[in-house]
């Protein structure tokens, strides 16, 4: 049996933003049902959902709530200044009692072509750069783009990819080397760790690239 819910005009508009950014990774907009759906398994499935969805959903909260900081600061009334008035002059009153036809100027309008112009010198933004610096790491196979373009990324060491299991990762490298730096560090600081910085930890792990040294009680590159 199915039952209406009713949604306030905020979430429905946060439930969009969610609905527009699954639709630049997935190239398919889903319904506002699907999105909900999406946000039940994240949060009631624990470790079976990929820490991707969980990952970009949060991104995309973050940004709403700071586009929304921002726009309140930009509705925030500016002060006005008070002109006092000036005492009326004799030729003021004289104007007032016997108009005089005033010469229409007509301004012209730019504004439409400063618009269109500014829209077309901004820069489009790269997707799917934006979503692997929100995941920093993602399986190769469930990825939209093509392995000619993603070896040409990693060749600009933009990308590394990691073998984990028989599995390809496609590693944010830049992500990457600030971690690395990091190392060793105690393993009591894993708490302190960034959810990006655990699901890397995670992947470097079971690639056998860094593991939990007992002696030392430290992290450390293998």
């Amino acid at each position: 049996m199915s039952e209406n819910l009713q949604l306030s005009k905020d979430v429905y508009s946060r439930l969009e933003d969610v609905a527009k950014r699954i639709e630049s990774v997935t190239g398919k907009k889903p319904n506002i049902d699907q999105v909900i759906m999406t946000l039940i398994d994240v949060y009631s499935k624990g470790p079976t959902i990929e820490a991707g969805r969980i990952d970009m959903l949060i991104d995309i909260w973050d940004k709403v709530q700071n586009l929304e900081k921002r726009v309140a600061k930009l509705e925030q009334p500016q002060s006005q200044t008070t002109v006092s008035p000036q005492p009326a002059t004799r030729h003021d009153a004289v104007s007032q009692t016997q108009p005089t036809r005033q010469p229409v100027v007509v301004a012209p309008k730019p504004v439409l072509q400063q618009t269109v112009a500014d829209k077309s010198a901004a820069p489009t933004q790269d997707k799917f750069m934006e979503f692997m610096q929100s995941v920093v790491a993602y399986p190769m196979d469930k990825l939209r783009k093509s392995r000619e373009q993603i070896d040409k990324m990693v060749k600009e060491g933009t990308f590394e990819i990691m073998s984990v299991g028989g599995q390809e990762i496609l590693i944010y490298k830049p992500t990457l080397q600030e971690f690395l730096k990091k190392l060793p560090f105690p393993i009591s600081d894993k708490q302190k760790l960034t959810q990006k910085e655990r699901r890397l930890l995670e992947t470097l792990s079971s690639a056998g690239l860094v593991f939990e040294d007992a002696v030392t009680g430290n992290i450390r590159e293998a």
